[in-house]
Protein backbone atom coordinates (compact mmCIF):
# COMPACT_ATOMS: atom_id res chain seq x y z
CA UNK A 1 0.00 0.00 0.00
CA UNK A 2 1.23 3.85 -1.14
CA UNK A 3 4.42 2.21 -3.15
CA UNK A 4 4.42 4.53 -5.85
CA UNK A 5 7.34 6.62 -5.13
CA UNK A 6 10.41 5.60 -5.45
CA UNK A 7 12.94 4.39 -2.67
CA UNK A 8 12.55 1.36 -0.42
CA UNK A 9 8.87 0.01 0.05
CA UNK A 10 7.51 -3.15 1.70
CA UNK A 11 4.36 -5.27 1.28
CA UNK A 12 2.97 -7.52 2.95
CA UNK A 13 0.77 -10.29 2.76
CA UNK A 14 -1.82 -11.88 4.76
CA UNK A 15 -2.81 -15.62 4.02
CA UNK A 16 -6.48 -16.61 4.31
CA UNK A 17 -8.63 -19.33 4.10
CA UNK A 18 -6.86 -22.63 5.56
CA UNK A 19 -3.57 -21.13 5.63
CA UNK A 20 -2.48 -18.97 8.38
CA UNK A 21 0.55 -16.41 8.73
CA UNK A 22 1.90 -13.15 7.25
CA UNK A 23 4.65 -11.95 5.07
CA UNK A 24 6.69 -9.03 4.91
CA UNK A 25 9.20 -8.03 1.44
CA UNK A 26 10.60 -5.08 1.30
CA UNK A 27 11.87 -3.62 -2.29
CA UNK A 28 12.84 -0.84 -3.83
CA UNK A 29 11.03 1.11 -6.63
CA UNK A 30 13.08 2.65 -8.94
CA UNK A 31 12.50 6.15 -11.07
CA UNK A 32 11.61 6.18 -14.51
CA UNK A 33 14.25 6.03 -16.53
CA UNK A 34 15.53 8.51 -19.57
CA UNK A 35 17.13 7.90 -23.26
CA UNK A 36 19.86 9.84 -24.99
CA UNK A 37 19.00 12.55 -28.02
CA UNK A 38 22.40 12.98 -28.99
CA UNK A 39 25.91 13.87 -28.80
CA UNK A 40 27.24 16.74 -30.44
CA UNK A 41 31.54 17.02 -30.33
CA UNK A 42 33.12 20.07 -28.81
CA UNK A 43 37.05 20.82 -28.99
CA UNK A 44 38.24 18.04 -26.33
CA UNK A 45 35.01 17.32 -25.33
CA UNK A 46 31.62 16.41 -26.34
CA UNK A 47 27.95 17.37 -25.59
CA UNK A 48 25.27 15.14 -24.35
CA UNK A 49 21.20 15.76 -24.73
CA UNK A 50 18.74 13.58 -23.05
CA UNK A 51 14.74 13.47 -22.76
CA UNK A 52 13.85 15.27 -19.57
CA UNK A 53 11.92 13.71 -16.73
CA UNK A 54 10.72 15.78 -14.33
CA UNK A 55 8.53 13.59 -12.43
CA UNK A 56 10.20 11.21 -9.71
CA UNK A 57 13.41 12.80 -10.41
CA UNK A 58 15.74 14.78 -8.74
CA UNK A 59 18.82 14.37 -11.70
CA UNK A 60 20.61 12.88 -13.81
CA UNK A 61 24.41 10.97 -13.85
CA UNK A 62 25.87 10.82 -17.39
CA UNK A 63 28.57 8.15 -17.48
CA UNK A 64 30.95 8.05 -20.33
CA UNK A 65 33.96 5.88 -21.06
CA UNK A 66 36.76 4.76 -23.48
CA UNK A 67 35.40 1.47 -22.86
CA UNK A 68 31.95 0.21 -24.35
CA UNK A 69 31.55 -2.01 -21.39
CA UNK A 70 32.31 0.58 -18.94
CA UNK A 71 35.24 -0.79 -17.10
CA UNK A 72 38.21 0.43 -15.90
CA UNK A 73 39.82 3.39 -15.13
CA UNK A 74 38.28 5.13 -18.35
CA UNK A 75 34.78 5.01 -16.97
CA UNK A 76 34.07 8.81 -15.56
CA UNK A 77 30.26 10.45 -14.20
CA UNK A 78 29.09 13.69 -13.95
CA UNK A 79 25.60 14.98 -12.23
CA UNK A 80 23.47 16.70 -13.51
CA UNK A 81 21.74 18.20 -9.88
CA UNK A 82 18.10 19.55 -11.17
CA UNK A 83 15.79 17.40 -12.68
CA UNK A 84 14.85 20.23 -15.38
CA UNK A 85 18.44 20.38 -16.91
CA UNK A 86 18.48 18.02 -20.37
CA UNK A 87 22.46 18.76 -21.45
CA UNK A 88 25.52 18.21 -20.16
CA UNK A 89 28.89 19.19 -21.59
CA UNK A 90 31.80 17.09 -20.52
CA UNK A 91 35.14 18.72 -21.55
CA UNK A 92 39.05 18.49 -20.82
CA UNK A 93 39.07 14.83 -22.79
CA UNK A 94 41.89 13.66 -25.29
CA UNK A 95 40.83 15.18 -28.96
CA UNK A 96 39.92 12.79 -31.49
CA UNK A 97 38.84 9.76 -29.28
CA UNK A 98 35.05 7.89 -29.14
CA UNK A 99 33.49 7.47 -26.12
CA UNK A 100 30.64 5.86 -24.79
CA UNK A 101 27.70 7.92 -23.09
CA UNK A 102 24.76 5.90 -21.18
CA UNK A 103 22.20 8.15 -18.60
CA UNK A 104 20.29 7.32 -15.74
CA UNK A 105 17.89 9.14 -13.53
CA UNK A 106 17.95 9.72 -9.50
CA UNK A 107 15.73 10.63 -6.57
CA UNK A 108 16.98 11.80 -3.62
CA UNK A 109 14.93 10.15 -0.52
CA UNK A 110 15.23 10.08 2.82
CA UNK A 111 15.23 6.58 5.44
CA UNK A 112 16.30 7.00 8.94
CA UNK A 113 17.62 9.83 8.98
CA UNK A 114 19.79 9.66 5.90
CA UNK A 115 19.73 10.97 2.48
CA UNK A 116 20.16 8.79 -0.31
CA UNK A 117 19.90 8.40 -3.93
CA UNK A 118 17.82 5.86 -5.87
CA UNK A 119 19.43 5.33 -9.66
CA UNK A 120 17.12 3.98 -12.59
CA UNK A 121 18.33 1.28 -14.96
CA UNK A 122 21.15 2.63 -18.07
CA UNK A 123 19.90 4.00 -21.12
CA UNK A 124 21.22 2.46 -23.71
CA UNK A 125 24.84 3.29 -24.42
CA UNK A 126 25.51 5.91 -27.53
CA UNK A 127 28.94 7.23 -28.82
CA UNK A 128 30.60 10.68 -28.62
CA UNK A 129 33.08 12.04 -30.88
CA UNK A 130 35.57 14.71 -29.72
CA UNK A 131 36.57 17.20 -31.95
Amino acid sequence: KNNKKPGKATAEITFSGGYAGKVKKTFTIRPAGTRIKKTTALPGGFTVTWAKKTAQTSGYQVQYSLDANFKGSSTHSRFAKKASETAKAVKKLEAGKTYYVRIRTYKTEKAGGKSGRVFSAWSSPVRAETA
